[in-house]
């Protein structure tokens, strides 16, 4: 099954505040400061999404997945298979989406995930904290480490 990534952009507005502050909240301090970067006014977030047959199961993550880094993400209602390729406006003025990752993935067990792209392989395991609210942790997943 394929997977994407997204970064989406969007007025910070019309991001729901509990969800920016747990993302804000879970995220590293060195990680904070680097959010300071992202346009004034305006919300950065990452979106996992994979492929499923009832659509595209979705999480929005504080941080780009990366090896050795962990972040908040909160799961979010199923997304249309649309966003596996699609770029740019997002409708209703919510912002825009880059693609930043994609591959195919699998799940190892019930709560860790294997992403595969061309190359580099990462590993991210899903601790639920409470319902829909996780803490994901990044790992290389490729074989030579």
């Amino acid at each position: 099954m394929k997977f994407v990534v997204l970064q989406h952009t969007q007025p910070a507005k019309q991001v729901p505040l509990p969800r920016r502050r747990f993302l804000q909240m879970m995220a590293e301090a060195a990680d904070k400061a680097a959010h300071k970067d992202f346009p004034k006014g305006q919300d950065v977030h990452f979106d996992l999404m994979l492929e499923t047959e009832e659509g595209l199961r979705t999480w929005a993550m504080g941080l780009l997945p990366t090896a050795g880094k962990s972040c908040g993400a909160i799961e979010l209602p199923f997304h249309r298979a649309d966003y596996l390729t699609h770029e740019g406006p997002v409708s209703d003025g919510r912002g825009t989406v880059k693609r930043v990752m994609q591959g195919s993935y699998t799940f190892t067990t019930h709560d860790q995930v294997m992403l595969e792209m061309k190359k580099q392989n990462l590993i991210i395991k899903m601790d639920e904290i409470q319902p829909a609210h996780f803490r994901f942790s990044f790992v290389s997943g490729d074989k030579a480490d």
